[in-house]
């Protein structure tokens, strides 16, 4: 997902709250149904791989539906295209209750030699209120979705590991390259320079997507870099866990 249609998209829904605020309504945001985990992973060998939906309102049916979109935050369930098959597309999941969503990959010839980036979606269309002035709000959740194509049977993923770190500014204004060499994506909910009088922060959510390269711009540096100045990064496993890595900074160019 791109960072601006993210923003954009959530500024859309805060001034559609704060409207409906202004106006003396009142507004239901908090979505019914999660999906359990933060991330899905589908190896091209699986049969299909199942999601499982629950419905946290213990009083309350609610109504979803479900699609995947290639890493376009306006596509919708009927103009994405994607190479998967959802069953169901739209369930309505009673109160308390569980759904589970079956994935199926159907694409073809696709060729792929490293890991692909979907999103999987779910929009929540909420019950209609009893109270007349009240206003709801159909709430999207999106996941992403990482697919690995056959070539990448038995592969481990290693971004953490191989991704060359490397000043590309030595002087003011500093900068600091990531370098993926991976066939994965890489997410990174943080990143630090260490080994200066305190640490920066270089990045607050950041996913590099293979063989990507991505800048960082350094603020706060006070003195020229040198080979005690390392990085410090958290990085997202399969299954969501935060996972914490030191790699040194290349000073040659």
């Amino acid at each position: 997902m791109r960072k601006v249609e993210l923003k954009k998209y959530r500024q859309g829904i805060s001034r559609a709250i704060c409207a409906a605020a202004f106006f003396g309504g009142l507004v239901s945001t908090q979505a019914a149904v999660v999906i359990e985990g933060t991330r899905i992973v589908y190896n091209e060998s699986q049969r299909e791989v199942n999601v499982k939906l629950g419905n946290v309102d213990e009083k309350v049916a609610t109504l979803v539906q479900i699609w995947i979109d290639e890493d376009n935050i306006d596509a919708t369930a009927s103009s994405s295209g994607v190479p998967f098959i959802l069953n169901p597309p739209l369930a309505k999941i009673g109160p308390g209750k569980k759904q589970q969503v079956r994935m199926v990959y159907i694409g073809e010839n696709e060729n792929l030699k490293q890991e692909k980036l979907y999103w999987f979606n779910m929009l929540e269309v909420p019950p209609k209120s009893n109270e007349p002035s009240s206003l709801s709000f159909a709430v999207r959740t999106r996941v992403k979705l990482f697919f690995r194509p056959k070539a990448m049977n038995g592969m481990v993923p290693n971004a953490p590991e191989t991704t060359v770190w490397r000043w590309t500014s030595t002087k003011e204004p500093f900068e600091i390259e990531a370098h993926n060499t991976s066939l994965f994506h890489m997410s990174m909910p943080s990143v630090f320079l260490e080994g200066t009088a305190s640490p920066i922060e270089l990045s607050r959510g950041t996913m590099i997507a293979p063989n990507e390269r991505v800048k960082f711009k350094v603020e706060g540096l006070s003195v020229p870099p040198d080979s005690a100045m390392k990085i410090r990064h958290s990085s997202l496993n399969d299954f969501g866990a935060e996972m914490f890595f030191t790699k040194n900074i290349s000073l040659t160019k």
